[in-house]
């Protein structure tokens, strides 16, 4: 699968696409939203966004922009915020998931799974070409 992961931590943005890959999925990471909005956003099967990110666009902006473009992709907001993660700011945004910082690798994994198999069981996949 086709894996945006924007997040302004490079640290934790290098864990997320490392352990992902290594499951076999393709990742691009943005460090913040209009570097992510700078991708070919609709070739994306499932999104990580922190919701805290530098700059004017936060993930709760993302989200809907990328509902848009594509309506089942997989998004995931993260953030080490409770109270934001699960404001109702954050559940308004159309988002699938909401996971607190530090992630659950295998959590996250289990999710963009559990989405490929819902979505891509006929190996519907799009070809990554960013």
């Amino acid at each position: 699968m086709n894996v945006l992961i924007i997040e302004d931590n490079i640290e934790s943005a290098d864990t997320l696409s490392e352990y992902l890959a290594n499951k076999g999925h393709h990742c691009i990471v943005a460090n913040d939203g209009k570097s992510a909005l700078e991708k070919e956003l609709s070739n994306f099967d499932v999104a990580i966004l922190d919701i805290d990110l530098p700059g004017e666009l936060s993930g709760l902006d993302i989200v809907p922009i990328l509902k848009e473009l594509r309506d089942n992709i997989l998004t995931i907001l993260v953030s080490a915020n409770d109270a934001i993660l699960y404001s109702d700011e954050s559940k308004t945004t159309g988002a699938d998931f909401f996971l607190t910082k530090p992630i659950d690798l295998v959590e996250l994994h289990s999710l963009v799974e559990d989405h490929k198999k819902q979505f891509f069981a006929g190996g519907d996949e799009h070809d990554f070409q960013n």
